[in-house]
C-alpha cells in the first residue's frame, strides 16, 4: 500500500470534480459537493483524525517493557500506523491543515478540485484552482492548479506547491522555478480565525506571484524554437543510460526517449506548440502523465500498479521527472 492511493472505511481516499483523471480512480462529484472543506475532506474520506502515541521496547539483556523517549508513532484512528516521529513532533489533523482554504473559498475564488492520500494516509493532499487560465499560444491554456499537501510521517509539515495544469491534454506541469520559495512554500496552521484569514490571504498572494511568473516562462518557452539537436541532447540528459545498465534498462530508456521524441512532434497539442522549448517540455510532461501510466497497466494489468502509477505522476518519480525537465527546457530559452 505504501505507493497506492489510500483507503478508508474500505472506501478508496480520493474526490474529484470535473474531468474525470486518466486513471479513473476515485469519486466523481458535482462542484457544489465541494464547497467547503468539510466537505471536501469528507467527500474525498479523508476526514479522520490521527494521533501521536509512545513506542515501546524491550532493552537488551531485559525482559521489562521501557517507553522510548526518542520515538512516538502517528496512528490513523482505524489503527493504521502512519509513522514514526520524534518528541517534538507536533501531529496536525487534517482539518486545521486545509482549514487555511476556506476563506480563500469564500472570498477569493478558489475552488476545491481533487482531494486524497496516498499509502495508509502519510500524505493527503487537496488540488485547487486560482481563478481562470491564461493563454500560453493560440488555442492553448493553462489553469492555475496548486496543491496543498499535509504529511503525517514526519517528512514534511504543511506545504503549497503551485501545480498548473495544460487543458490541451489534461498534463499536470510543475512550476519548478528558480526561485522555489514562489513555486513551493510552507502554510502555517493556526485555530484563530483571524490568523487563518490572514494565511489565507498570504496563500493567495504567493500563489498569485508564482502564477504569474510561470505564465511568463511558458510563455517565453512557446516562443523559444529549438531544433533537433537540442532536443535529442535534452532528452539524453534527462533519460541517461548509465554504463552499467542491464540490457532490460538500456531498452526501456531507449524506448522512453523514443517516446518523448515522437511526442514532441505528434504529441496532443503538439501542432500548435511547434519545434519550440515548450513544445519538448509538454512531450517529457505527456509522456509521464499518459504514456508511461497506460504502459504500467499493459504490462501488470493491476489496479495496484495503476495507482501506483497515478502516485507517482504527483509525488514520485514521474513528477521528478516533469521538474527537472521544465528546468532543462527554461534554460533552452537563456541560452
Amino acid at each position: 500500500m505504501s505507493a497506492n492511493i489510500s483507503e478508508f472505511g474500505g472506501r478508496l481516499s480520493m474526490a474529484y470534480n470535473g474531468l474525470s483523471p486518466w486513471h479513473g480512480l476515485g469519486r466523481k462529484l458535482s462542484p457544489e459537493a465541494m464547497v467547503s472543506v468539510e466537505q471536501a475532506l469528507h467527500e474525498g474520506n479523508v476526514h479522520w483524525t490521527v494521533s501521536k502515541v509512545p513506542t515501546y521496547f524491550y532493552p537488551i539483556g531485559s525482559d521489562k517493557l521501557t517507553q522510548s523517549k526518542l520515538g512516538f508513532s502517528i496512528l490513523r484512528e482505524d489503527g493504521a500506523e502512519l509513522g514514526n516521529v520524534g518528541p517534538r513532533y507536533a501531529p496536525v489533523q487534517n482539518a486545521e491543515a486545509f482549514a487555511v482554504l476556506q476563506p480563500s473559498l469564500e472570498k477569493a475564488g478558489v475552488t476545491v478540485r481533487t482531494v486524497g492520500a496516498i499509502g495508509k494516509g502519510e500524505r493527503v493532499w487537496m488540488l485547487g484552482r486560482l481563478g481562470e487560465g491564461k493563454e500560453i499560444r493560440r488555442g492553448e491554456t493553462v489553469l492555475p492548479n496548486f496543491l496543498i499537501m499535509n504529511a503525517h510521517d514526519g517528512s514534511l509539515g504543511v506545504i503549497g506547491k503551485l501545480t498548473p495544469i495544460d487543458v490541451v491534454c489534461q498534463n499536470t506541469l510543475n512550476a519548478a522555478l528558480a526561485d522555489k520559495a514562489k513555486s513551493t512554500f510552507n502554510i502555517r496552521h493556526t485555530a484563530s480565525a483571524e490568523e487563518r484569514l490572514k494565511e489565507a490571504e498570504r496563500l493567495v498572494s504567493v500563489l498569485t506571484g508564482a502564477w504569474t511568473e510561470t505564465v511568463e516562462v511558458y510563455k517565453e518557452m512557446a516562443e523559444t524554437a529549438i531544433d533537433n539537436e537540442a532536443v535529442r541532447q535534452a532528452i539524453e540528459l534527462l533519460m541517461p543510460i548509465p554504463g552499467d545498465a542491464s540490457d532490460l534498462m538500456k531498452d526501456r530508456t531507449t524506448k522512453a526517449r523514443l517516446n518523448v521524441a515522437s511526442l514532441f512532434k505528434g504529441g496532443v497539442g503538439a501542432n500548435l506548440r511547434g519545434d519550440t522549448a515548450w513544445g519538448l517540455y509538454n512531450a517529457f510532461t505527456e509522456y509521464v502523465d499518459h504514456v508511461v501510466p497506460a504502459e504500467v497497466a499493459n504490462r501488470s494489468k493491476s489496479v495496484g500498479a495503476i495507482r501506483r502509477a497515478m502516485v507517482s505522476t504527483m509525488f514520485g518519480s514521474g513528477n521528478d521527472l516533469k521538474a527537472k525537465a521544465l528546468q532543462v527546457t527554461r534554460a533552452m530559452v537563456a541560452a
